[in-house]
């Protein structure tokens, strides 16, 4: 009997742009392995919780679902004639939020908190109480106090290695 090996995080990425962001692989069960092994849980200091957070690989096709947002309110009150512009912006990015819950298991209630569980948006994770730094150029940690030597930056948050 032939084994699979259970496909990289990097394949996966790659087959969703593949698709086009349509992400057809949904339905076919690769996302119960994806949902273990992709994101890294930190504080999210916009959204003021712990969150599993993207990295920019995994973060693309949500972030073109984003990008087109004008478009798909557009189409949204097409298809729902009676909609409101409000209804219209809470709806048009459901792939996006659905594609995150998919990825990390925590579902979002809005669109907008998705630009926040970008990894890179954030700053290393900080020495002394282990919360991110608010951004890659800070110099201070927000939370405990901590402040990084002369001239030194937090630089962008990583996921620790698998």
């Amino acid at each position: 009997m032939h084994q699979h090996r259970p496909l990289s995080r990097e394949t996966v990425v790659r087959e969703i742009w593949r698709w086009g962001g349509r992400w057809p692989i949904l339905d076919i069960g690769v996302f119960a392995y994806i949902g273990r092994a992709m994101p890294f849980t930190t504080y999210s200091w916009k959204l003021k919780r712990r969150l599993p957070m993207l990295s920019d690989e995994e973060f693309g096709p949500i972030d073109a679902a984003l990008r087109n947002r004008i478009e798909r309110m557009q189409q949204y009150r097409r298809t729902h004639p009676h909609s409101s512009l409000t209804e219209a912006a809470e709806h048009c990015c459901d792939d996006a939020l659905d594609f995150y819950e998919k990825l990390s298991g925590v579902r979002l209630a809005r669109p907008d908190d998705l630009y926040w569980v970008q990894l890179s948006r954030y700053g290393r994770l900080c020495p002394n109480c282990g919360k991110p730094f608010r951004t890659p150029r800070a110099k201070l940690c927000v939370e405990c106090g901590f402040e990084l030597p002369e001239g030194e930056r937090a630089g962008a948050a990583k996921a620790p290695r698998r």
